[in-house]
């Protein structure tokens, strides 16, 4: 009688402890699937990003933004003995928190007129200090 109640214990014991073990192995795999999701969408948006570029500090003033409709006009002069440079901005205010600028680089060189295509900026604030 003694040995039946042994056996059993054992096997009950046996069984906790594979019942532990499957499960900090579920535990693994998943904590390794939830990883490898987490770096595939950061492959994703590193490699899908082609330019982008930061203006303000993270913790700041800005970003200065326009008010709903507003327009903003702009022009950049830069220039040195060789080349001489241009830049035309036009800011609107989408909404009063975001505004989009489009602005077209020109550049003189030589008397060549170098076009540097239209850029597309947008700045929005993610929270008003009151």
């Amino acid at each position: 009688m003694e040995s039946t109640k042994q056996s059993n214990y054992f096997s009950v014991c046996l069984n906790t402890k594979i019942l532990q073990q499957l499960i900090k192995s579920y535990k693994r795999a998943v904590m390794w699937r939830r990883l490898g999701k987490q770096i595939l969408i950061l492959i994703v948006m590193f490699l899908s990003t082609t330019g982008v570029a930061a203006h303000e500090p993270l913790y700041g003033f800005g970003p200065h933004v326009l008010f709903k409709n507003g327009l903003a006009p702009h022009i950049t002069l830069n220039w040195n003995s060789s080349k001489f440079e241009t830049e035309y901005a036009l800011g609107y205010g989408i909404t009063r928190n975001w505004t989009m600028i489009a602005e077209t680089p020109w550049s003189t060189e030589g008397g060549n007129y170098n076009f540097g295509g239209v850029n597309l900026k947008s700045k929005y604030r993610f929270w008003l200090k009151t």
